[in-house]
């Protein structure tokens, strides 16, 4: 059996916690309010009607596992407005939308206290990688950054940097190329089950699923707060000894 070498993290709600669990509604929301051209539409109620016309039309464009930003969508929901004709018109109301959804997504994040103690246990052994589906380019980057996490992460792969998201296999050869491993010399660990857990399963690695509301009770192979981690590497690490 291959020592296991490598720790693949999901980012969002694994890594980085977040106070509330957003929907389509809240990310339409906290690009609207505050944006300074809300007066563009009739209300937020028309404006996420529209958010969610563009949404259905990328998703139609691109299918379920092609990954396209969110400049993509805003400039979609904005091209839709009488009278904005122009592609400078487009950019300039699109580009207000995005950073005031940023500044209010970023407002949402935190990192629990333990995490740090928890990544330096594990880095001690074993090289850490971040695997995750994300629209802002750079913009997982930007968090590990914020919150001081970057260091502790050999390599970042991002549903948008490479065009293909979770649970695509593609993303995760993506990330086995850039760790130079093998499939089972990696453990993969997150909350989504089809994007974290069975996804990289079906391709050779171990997995974890971070079940905090304890859905999956009955799997062996979950933990239900990112704590858990040192003691299943602590097995691991004895594991990779007795081989």
């Amino acid at each position: 059996m291959a020592k296991i070498k490598w720790v693949f993290f999901d980012c969002m709600e694994t890594i980085i916690e977040v106070k509330k669990v957003p929907d389509q509604r809240l990310y339409a929301l906290w690009a609207f309010w505050g944006s300074k051209i809300e007066n563009f539409w009739n209300g937020f109620s028309e404006f996420f009607d529209e958010y969610m016309i563009a949404t259905r039309m990328l998703e139609e464009k691109y299918g379920p596992y092609k990954e396209y930003g969110l400049e993509e969508r805003f400039d979609l929901i904005v091209s839709r407005l009488p009278g904005v004709e122009t592609v400078q018109q487009v950019k300039i109301l699109s580009r207000k939308l995005q950073g005031n959804y940023w500044v209010n997504y970023k407002k949402n994040c935190y990192v629990k206290k333990e995490l740090p103690r928890v990544l330096r246990f594990i880095q001690e052994n074993f090289s850490l990688g971040i695997v995750s589906n994300f629209k802002k380019p750079g913009g997982v980057r930007e968090l590990l950054e914020t919150h001081e996490l970057i260091s502790f992460f050999s390599f970042l792969v991002t549903s948008i940097g490479m065009g293909w998201k979770k649970p695509h296999p593609k993303i995760y050869e993506e990330a086995l190329k850039k760790a130079g491993a093998k499939p089972d010399e990696v453990v993969f660990v997150g909350d989504n089950f089809s994007c974290d857990y069975s996804g990289p399963k079906e391709l050779g690695m171990k997995s974890i699923l971070l079940d905090r509301e304890n859905r999956y009770e009955n799997m062996q192979s979950r933990i239900s707060c990112i704590e858990e981690l040192s003691g299943i590497f602590s097995q691991v690490i004895g594991e990779n000894k007795k081989g």
